[in-house]
């Protein structure tokens, strides 16, 4: 498993990858392949450019949009599993 350097600072940060591979064949159901596909979901968190979430029954993935000002959009890449957990 990959690691990441938080930004700084000298902690690293590790995706739970045993919590996403868990999830990742729910994700391969419903990934939209016109716009990204699994192995650039698995890069994605292993780079440290995602977020993995996760519940008892669902999971979802995020990437945060910084803007000029200094707001931070939170958007949902992909969410899979039980829809009342994931709302």
């Amino acid at each position: 498993t990959s690691a990441v350097w938080a930004s700084g600072s000298n902690e690293m940060i590790v995706p739970d990858w045993a919590g996403y591979c868990r999830f990742r064949s729910v994700f391969a159901e419903v990934i939209d392949t016109r716009y990204h596909t699994l192995e650039w979901l698995d890069r994605e968190l292993l780079e440290g450019r995602v977020q993995f979430w996760r519940g008892d029954e669902a999971a979802l993935i995020t990437e945060f949009k910084p803007y000029p000002t200094g707001a931070i959009d939170i958007h949902v890449v992909i969410a899979a599993g039980d829809m009342a957990e994931i709302v």
